[in-house]
């Protein structure tokens, strides 16, 4: 099984930590090498990165949708070649153009090989065929031990992946009961849950089902991060209220919870968060 290394991970961890694109400022772009290494050295044990394709069928590491921010302009990434998304430069955190350009998937991979844990996002775009693509370039590297991928749940998908790629270390990002219970339809290696939840009594982690799924073996992710204050991923219990307000109640509530992963801008400092309260104390 290629779940080894995460259940390693978490043996001696307790909880994960996911870094969202990496660590990113000034002119270190995120969803780049720099952002990643930087993560690591900031004490992530998981790189959460996303993916698109070219327009000639390569794969670069990068958030579609966000090209008028990190790019300054409107068209759509997918529609470009290789070539030509080769020559474009990013804009570092103030607008300004640096001298920084896209990495491919391949050359990303081929860094990490061996050094960290990787979460694949936004990796199946208009179905299974652009997933599958990744797939073959993560197999190629004999990676699939090192890497998570994570998907919306479609019937679809969850189909193409039993009959492809059952094997893969599998995520889901679910709301409701209903959601994993079709995930649970499958014969496909579901390794965790990404719970998404807006208040504290959500259903999706109720006592019951925490208790349920991590019986059943599943690692859960909870995410910390705050890409928009409307937007509620995890009950307002967050990196902004751990940061400006009390640690205990933005990341802590997740580790109390039962969360084994949770994802965060601020990689630094919910390690020296959870050294203090679980990482630390276990080994004293």
């Amino acid at each position: 099984m290629y779940t080894d290394k995460f259940r390693k991970k978490i043996e001696e961890k307790k909880v994960l930590i996911a870094s969202h694109r990496g660590v990113s400022g000034g002119c270190i772009i995120e969803n780049t090498l720099d952002s990643f290494n930087l993560a690591i050295e900031a004490g992530a044990d998981i790189l959460e990165f996303d993916i698109i394709r070219s327009k000639d069928g390569i794969y670069f590491v990068y958030h579609d949708k966000e090209e008028s921010r990190t790019l300054g302009f409107l068209n759509n990434i997918h529609s470009f070649t290789a070539a030509e998304i080769e020559k474009f430069e990013y804009l570092n955190r103030y607008g300004f153009k640096t001298s920084r350009k896209m990495d491919r998937f391949e050359e990303v991979l081929k860094a990490l090989k061996g050094k960290v844990l990787i979460n694949l996002d936004r990796c199946c775009h208009g179905g299974f065929d652009y997933l599958r693509g990744a797939l073959e370039i993560i197999g190629r590297f004999d990676m699939f031990d090192q890497v998570l991928v994570k998907t919306v749940v479609k019937e679809e998908i969850l189909k193409d992946i039993e009959k492809y790629y059952p094997q893969i270390l599998y995520m889901p990002i679910v709301n409701r009961v209903e959601q994993v219970e079709l995930c649970e339809k499958h014969d496909i290696n579901i390794f965790a849950l990404e719970l998404l939840f807006e208040n504290e009594d959500a259903e999706i982690i109720s006592d019951d089902n925490i208790r349920k799924w991590k019986q059943k073996g599943y690692e859960l992710w909870a995410n910390a991060i705050c890409i928009d204050e409307r937007y509620i991923m995890s009950a307002g219990h967050n990196d902004n209220v751990a940061l400006t307000e009390d640690k205990d109640i933005g990341w802590g509530w997740l580790v109390d919870k039962g969360f084994t992963i949770i994802q965060t801008d601020w990689p630094f400092f919910l390690n020296k968060y959870l050294m203090r309260k679980i990482r630390y104390d276990d080994k004293n």
